[in-house]
């Protein structure tokens, strides 16, 4: 059986952090061994996890504690697949083809680093780009969620042949984690209305593009 081990920092509430638990559910209904590995100890969608799932939590709080405690899990557990999720876990990721021949490392990246960190210093940006340039090479392959994601890691020095842009997926019936039975007059307008409908959803941030 293929394992599949998912890497993010913890499982608050979040985008990444939702699409993550979709595919780790949507592999694990395909049979295959899945783990959730987060830094932090912090689940807000336990109710949601496929029971089959193992969720493991490092229990760090700073990332210089991580590469030894996930050095001790890739040589323990025999994992197929490690799917590590958002800069600078990436690049802390990275350390465990030092330890496993067999592990196909994937780097996904879920948000604009440009934007994401366009608040930092010059010396933060230029150890960035230096880091994407040098550890974006090693993985077996980079997804980013969009083509603007793509772009920006190109800028930064990623090479182009190695990152394929695949959408976020759509969660499946049932997987809604935040549910309503009461719906105000409006809403209930708004739905049983015949006007063609547009759903927008997302942070107000300029990378997500949503221009009112």
């Amino acid at each position: 059986m293929k394992s599949i081990c998912f890497f993010i920092y913890n499982l608050k509430i979040g985008g990444a952090e939702k699409v993550v638990i979709y595919l780790a559910n949507y592999f694990s209904e395909k049979n295959r061994e899945v783990i959730i590995l987060t830094v932090a100890n912090d689940n807000d969608f336990s109710h949601i996890i496929n029971p089959k799932i193992r969720v493991i939590s490092l229990n760090k709080r700073r990332l210089l504690n991580v590469i030894p405690a996930l050095i001790r899990f890739i040589k323990s557990n025999d994992i197929d697949c490690f799917i590590s999720n958002v800069w600078p876990l990436t690049i802390v990721s990275s350390f465990i083809l030092l330890f496993s021949r067999k592990v196909k490392l994937v780097f996904v990246e879920h948000c604009n680093l440009s934007q994401e960190f366009k608040n930092k210093n010059y010396l933060f940006k230029i150890l960035q780009n230096i880091s994407i340039s040098i550890f974006y090479r090693l993985p077996h392959h980079v997804v980013t969620v969009s083509e603007g994601v793509k772009k920006d890691l190109i800028s930064k020095g990623a090479k182009r042949s190695r990152i394929e842009a695949i959408y976020n997926p759509l969660p499946p019936l049932g997987a809604g984690e935040f549910r309503t039975t009461e719906k105000s007059s409006e809403i209930k307008k708004w739905i049983n209305s015949k006007d063609k409908k547009i759903i927008s959803i997302g942070e107000l941030k300029k990378q997500k593009n949503l221009i009112g």
